[in-house]
């Protein structure tokens, strides 16, 4: 027996990967991500392969209608969804709304929501798509998350390690 085709792709962590590599977490902090940066695209990236092969609906731009859809969808079939891929959908509804503030549309969120999005969202949504991977013997792609996991808590935690280092300088 042929093993099922993989339903989201390893291959978009090196999105996630070459983001980290390429950034200071310091540096973004202030400022909005464009549309095109690594770290949106990981995140649309598997959104959309989430959403066409496995939950299958058509993928959708983030936005404050898309986290409305999603919240109907929801509540029509979150009983037939695993534990995991409820946490996703969720976090797809949560990133429709955050959206406008992590790209600059509209007003922007600022630096709060760019720490909220860097060290909260984004972790969270790593740890619970690696969670689904590995409950739908998604080997492959589990493995890649995992590896990008620790790169990428390794990359806010040199951010907070240099911003103790930095305390009570300017005293």
């Amino acid at each position: 027996m042929a093993d099922a085709p993989t339903r989201v792709a390893p291959e978009l962590t090196r999105y996630l990967d070459d983001y980290i590599s390429e950034v200071a977490l310091g540096e973004v902090l202030d400022e909005e991500l464009e549309p095109g940066s690594n770290l949106l695209a990981f995140c649309r990236g598997a959104f959309d392969q989430l959403l066409a092969n496995v939950v299958g609906v058509e993928a959708k731009r983030p936005s404050a209608n898309s986290a409305v859809q999603m919240r109907t969808l929801m509540r029509k079939r979150k009983r037939q969804w695993s534990p995991e891929l409820s946490r996703l959908m969720g976090r797809f509804q949560h990133f429709c709304k955050i959206y406008p503030d992590v790209t600059g549309d509209e007003y922007g969120g600022g630096s709060e929501a760019m720490t909220s999005f860097h060290t909260d969202f984004v972790p969270g949504f790593i740890r619970d798509l690696e969670a689904w991977a590995a409950s739908e013997q998604e080997k492959e792609l589990a493995s890649a998350l995992a590896h990008s996991r620790g790169d990428y808590d390794a990359w806010v935690q040199q951010f907070y390690d240099d911003l103790a280092l930095g305390e009570g300088e300017d005293d």
